[in-house]
């Protein structure tokens, strides 16, 4: 459990005690393939790295009073989801669904942010990574959008 929380981008610059006060707050969560591990606006309870699988993050699209869910990114071994526990206002902004049979290592919300308030440290490196995991879905939403427009500004042209 250590070594892949030490792999992993978003506790990336933590020291061996700070990595060691994560791992005595993480758990193995079983999904099984098509398991929802959490929905757009749940209250974000936990923080989870994969440790085994696949997780596609998705968001919900209505056109026509008829629902979609848009897959947005994958996540595999080492890569975390749910960082919506660590920033206000708690609740998750995508939904996460296991693509195959998967194991998480997850953190308590709670656990989290008193280990942030108590190891400043720790609550530093864990915000300026979590800056960048923002900033780099915020690209990837961008990126997605951007080729959005493309195709209906093509299929406009070609009906002129």
């Amino acid at each position: 459990m250590h070594e892949l929380l030490k792999q992993s981008r978003i506790f990336e610059g933590l020291g061996e005690d700070e990595l060691q006060k994560i791992t005595k707050i993480s758990q193995v969560a079983k999904f099984n393939k098509g398991e929802r591990i959490f929905n757009f606006g749940d209250a974000a309870e936990h923080l989870f790295i994969v440790k085994e699988g696949e997780i596609e993050l998705r968001f919900q699209v209505t056109y026509q009073n008829i629902s979609h869910e848009i897959c947005l990114e994958r996540k595999c071994r080492g890569e975390p989801l749910g960082w919506s526990a660590l920033t206000e206002p708690y609740r998750y902004t995508l939904s996460a669904y296991s693509v195959t049979d998967s194991e998480l290592l997850q953190m308590g919300h709670k656990e989290l942010i008193e280990l942030c308030e108590s190891d400043n440290h720790l609550g530093y490196v864990l915000m300026r990574n979590i800056a960048r995991l923002i900033a780099r879905r915020f690209i990837l939403t961008q990126e997605k959008l951007i080729r959005e427009i493309q195709q209906v500004l093509k299929k406009k042209d070609s009906l002129t």
